[in-house]
């Protein structure tokens, strides 16, 4: 075997987990593929420093709430392209994607968050991303100017 060839065969188990992880990062700043909700996956561990919010989605992929929701994040994405908001998706769907959303979020210091929502799905937090403090709540029931309006609010109190 080349020394390639064994750098490739090392390095594959670990670019097959991050190909695999189930969970989106996304941030209005970065270029990336679609996934559901999001417009744009990012593979960031960690939320840019500049980031003033995180919305973090609470997914699955059997809840129909957050099939609702999934348009609504995409359009708030693209009007806060620029600015600094990050979107997360963590992903409750299974067992497995459960774990890895609760790895995410501990490494986004989303830890306590995490536990104490993670037996729901179907919603966004709004996240202080300076003091880790929720300041608000956006579900699949609220129109998208009402969304857009409670975003723009906490972003403005988190700048102050």
């Amino acid at each position: 075997m080349t020394r390639t060839h064994r750098l490739l065969h090392r390095a594959l188990p670990f670019a097959l987990l991050a190909a695999l992880t189930p969970l989106a990062l996304v941030s209005g700043s970065s270029e990336a593929e679609a996934c559901d909700g999001c417009a744009g996956l990012a593979q960031a561990a960690a939320p840019i420093e500049s980031t003033q919010l995180l919305v973090v989605k609470f997914h699955a992929d059997w809840c129909g709430s957050c099939e609702k929701l999934a348009g609504p994040l995409e359009s708030l994405q693209a009007d806060f392209a620029g600015k600094p908001v990050d979107f997360v998706r963590l992903d409750l769907t299974s067992d497995t994607t459960r774990a890895a959303a609760k790895e995410r979020a501990e490494r986004l210091g989303l830890g306590e968050i995490f536990e104490s929502h993670s037996g729901k799905t179907g919603f966004a937090l709004i996240i202080d991303a300076s003091t880790g403090a929720i300041v608000g709540e956006l579900r699949a029931s609220q129109e998208l100017d009402a969304m857009r309006g409670l975003l723009t609010q906490s972003l403005l109190e988190a700048a102050a």
